[in-house]
């Protein structure tokens, strides 16, 4: 299945490109001139600043300079219903493909508002609400 997750966050993600910018929320990796192995932060406050998952304690400015650290993989912020939405919203207009009725893409939303809990991000999503949008987005 988690594979199937990963195939699904690259859809949504394609359709909404914003998840992946380092903006509040989004998670990435990084690596400074102290620790060797990547370490793990989340952007903070209005983008500027970032707090090590690792290291809770820890604030830093995220382009400061200090500790001569590098970006690594940017993981995104947890994608929301909302980013689903966006996704269910664009088979209408997904170049290449045939456009969607927007009937049928109703439908689509209102079984997709049926099986997500809204206290959850995609992650946490069950299984069945998971396979659903992988399939109805292919």
């Amino acid at each position: 299945m988690e594979n199937k997750l990963q195939q699904l966050k690259e859809i949504i993600w394609e359709s909404n490109p914003e998840i992946m910018e380092l903006k509040f929320g989004c998670e990435f990796y990084f690596t400074n001139e102290h620790d060797k192995k990547p370490i793990l932060a989340t952007v903070i406050e209005d983008s500027n600043y970032y707090f090590c998952n690792d290291y809770p304690e820890t604030t830093a400015e995220l382009y400061c300079g200090c500790c001569n650290w590098k970006l690594g993989k940017i993981l995104g912020r947890p994608i929301t219903l909302a980013d689903c939405l966006i996704a269910l919203r664009g088979l209408n207009t997904t170049p290449g493909k045939i456009g969607r009725s927007w009937t049928f893409i109703n439908k689509k939303i209102t079984t997709l508002l049926e099986l997500w809990n809204l206290k959850y991000s995609l992650n946490e999503q069950s299984k069945e609400c998971q396979e659903f949008l992988l399939d109805s987005l292919k």
